[in-house]
C-alpha cells in the first residue's frame, strides 16, 4: 500500500508454498514493523462464531475490527488482539495465489480510497495505525 506521497507503508507477505494473499503484514513505523499475522478460515461463519464467543465472555475489547470486507481483495475479516496486544487476522474469501513464481505484487494507491477501508463503508479504526513491535535492521 502507497502512502499519499507515494512511499510505501505496508507490505503483505506470504510463503512460497502458500495460496492465500498473505499470512504477515509489516507496517512502516519509522523503521519496518510487525502489522498483523493472519490465518486463514474456510468459512465466514466461523468468524461469525469467534466473535460471538469472544462477546459472551465479555473480551469485547479483544476484538479491533471487523467482521467486515476487505476493499482492496473483498475477502472477510476478522481482527483480533491477544492478551499481549499482537494484532491476528482471521480472513475468508480473498484470492488464492496458484502460481507463486508468475505472481507481480499489486500496488494499492492512497488515493483509491475504496482499497484503504471496509467495502462496506466503514471507517478504518485510528488504533489500526498502531504497530506493534519494531523490525531491527540487519546487523
Amino acid at each position: 500500500f502507497l502512502g499519499p506521497d507515494g512511499s510505501k507503508q505496508i507490505a503483505w507477505l506470504t510463503g512460497r508454498y502458500i495460496h492465500s494473499s498473505h499470512e504477515v503484514a509489516i507496517a512502516k513505523a519509522g523503521d519496518a514493523a510487525f502489522h498483523h499475522i493472519a490465518y486463514y478460515v474456510f468459512e465466514f461463519r466461523d468468524m461469525v462464531r469467534i466473535a460471538d464467543i469472544l462477546a459472551s465472555l465479555g473480551m469485547w475489547d479483544s476484538i479491533e475490527r471487523g467482521p467486515g470486507r476487505h476493499g482492496a481483495t473483498r475477502g472477510f475479516h476478522l481482527y483480533l488482539r491477544d492478551p499481549d496486544g499482537n494484532r491476528i487476522e482471521l480472513y475468508q474469501g480473498d484470492y488464492v495465489i496458484l502460481d507463486p513464481d508468475k505472481w507481480k505484487p499489486i500496488e494499492w494507491r492512497y488515493e483509491q480510497a475504496r482499497y484503504r477501508s471496509d467495502f462496506w463503508g466503514r471507517p478504518t479504526p485510528e488504533r489500526w495505525r498502531e504497530v506493534k513491535q519494531v523490525i531491527p535492521p540487519r546487523l
